[in-house]
């Protein structure tokens, strides 16, 4: 927290990912969430997420059909 945030005031909130790298298990990025005040930024903080490689043990990824209705 950079500086105190007050209930009362709307805030900004932004996030974006940043700096893809290598990692041994994969690949490795961070998403960086930032709260702003009227234009400054009033809080900030970044989490590092990480894509592990693909196993011949691990499940597919599973993606609902395209076109086909929602059950009712």
């Amino acid at each position: 927290v950079r500086r105190p945030i007050d209930a009362g005031i709307p805030l900004d909130l932004s996030v974006r990912a940043a700096d893809l790298r290598d990692h041994p298990r994969g690949r490795q990025f961070d998403v960086i969430a930032t709260a702003s005040m009227g234009g400054a930024a009033a809080a900030s903080r970044v989490g590092p997420k990480r894509r592990c490689r693909s196993s011949p043990h691990s499940s597919p990824i599973r993606r609902p059909a395209t076109g086909t209705p929602p059950p009712r």
